[in-house]
C-alpha cells in the first residue's frame, strides 16, 4: 500500500469516488457496516479499517459502535470534517510490520483490490494481533468483469479494459483478482455488482446506477496510471479505449456484473490450536 508503488489515482475526485463504492457496500449489505459477529453491540472494542481511504466505513462503525474504538489507517492522511471521539486515524502502511502492541477485536479490510502485494503477510500480521476467538472481515470484488449471456465474447471495450487492468496490476505485482482465493476457513457471501442499471431487479438496478456512476468518474484516472506505467500506452490509447468503456457502460444490453465478496475469518482460541496440534 506504499504510496510510490500505488497506481490509482488518490486526489479529491478519487474520494468522492470511493464514498460512492462505500454507499454501495453498504447497500448491499441492508445497511451493515460488516456481517462477522462483531457487527453485534459490544462485540468489539478495539477495530483498525486498513486502506480507510476517505475513512467513512471508519467514521459509520464508530458512530453505531459508540463502545468500540476505531482507528482508521491509509499511507495518506485523512483529515474528515467530523470526527467521533471513539475514532482515530493513523498514517502508515499495513504491508509493513505493525507498531501496536495492544491486540484488537476485530480487523476489517475493504476494498483493497490491487492496493497489498503481499496478502499472506498482512493476514499473518492481521492474526498475530488479533484476540484469540476474533475475527478479519475482507470486502471486495472479483475480477475481470463477468457476463451470463454471452455479451462480452465479442471483445466490447469494457472487456478489454478489465483484462488488461488485470494485467496491468499482476505485471505490478499487486494483483486485482486474486482476493477471491483467500485461505480457507473464511466464510464467504456473495453479492452482484452490475456495472450499469440493466437489471430489472430493483436493488441491483439502483446498484448499478451507483456503479456507472463511480466508474464512469474514475475510469481515465485509473486506466492511465496503470496501462501508462505499466502497459506503456500512450495517453491517446487510453483516452480512446476509456471513449469506448464509456459507450459500453450505456448499452444496457450488456449485462456484465463484478461478483462482490464477504469474507471472514476466525482467530482460534488457544485450547482450539493446542487440540488442532494434537490431533
Amino acid at each position: 500500500m506504499s504510496d510510490g508503488e500505488y497506481v490509482f489515482p488518490n486526489d479529491e475526485r478519487e474520494q468522492e469516488r470511493l464514498d460512492i463504492v462505500n454507499h454501495m457496500c453498504m447497500v448491499t449489505l441492508d445497511g451493515a457496516s460488516c456481517l462477522c459477529p462483531e457487527n453485534k453491540p459490544t462485540s468489539a472494542d478495539r477495530v483498525p479499517d486498513l486502506g480507510t481511504g476517505t475513512g467513512i466505513w471508519a467514521l459509520d462503525h464508530a458512530d453505531a459502535h459508540p463502545e468500540a474504538a476505531i482507528v482508521g489507517v491509509d499511507f495518506t492522511p485523512i483529515k474528515p470534517g467530523y470526527v467521533p471521539p471513539n475514532c482515530t486515524f493513523e498514517t502508515d502502511d499495513a504491508e509493513k510490520e505493525w507498531a501496536w502492541t495492544e491486540p484488537f477485536d476485530f480487523v476489517s479490510a475493504r476494498n483493497m483490490n490491487g492496493s497489498f502485494a503481499n496478502w499472506e503477510g498482512v493476514l499473518g500480521q492481521a492474526h498475530n494481533h488479533l484476540q484469540p476467538g476474533r475475527h478479519l472481515e475482507i470486502q471486495g470484488i472479483i475480477w475481470p468483469l463477468v457476463c451470463d449471456d454471452g455479451a462480452l465474447e465479442e471483445d466490447p471495450a469494457l472487456r478489454k479494459w478489465s483484462r488488461l487492468l488485470v494485467e496491468a496490476c499482476s505485471k505490478l505485482g499487486r494483483p486485482i483478482d486474486k482476493t477471491d482465493t483467500m485461505p480457507a476457513k473464511m466464510a464467504a457471501a456473495g453479492i452482484r455488482f452490475p456495472i450499469s442499471p440493466w437489471s430489472k431487479d430493483k436493488k441491483l438496478r439502483n446498484l448499478g446506477i451507483r456503479n456507472r456512476e463511480q466508474l464512469l468518474q474514475g475510469l481515465e484516472a485509473f486506466s492511465l496510471g496503470s496501462f501508462a506505467r505499466v502497459l506503456d500506452w500512450s495517453k491517446e490509447e487510453v483516452v480512446v479505449l476509456c471513449a469506448g468503456v464509456r459507450k459500453d457502460l450505456q448499452d444496457l444490453n450488456i449485462h456484465a456484473y463484478w461478483n462482490r465478496y464477504v469474507m471472514y475469518g476466525r482467530k482460534p482460541l488457544k485450547a482450539e490450536e493446542e487440540s488442532s496440534l494434537r490431533n
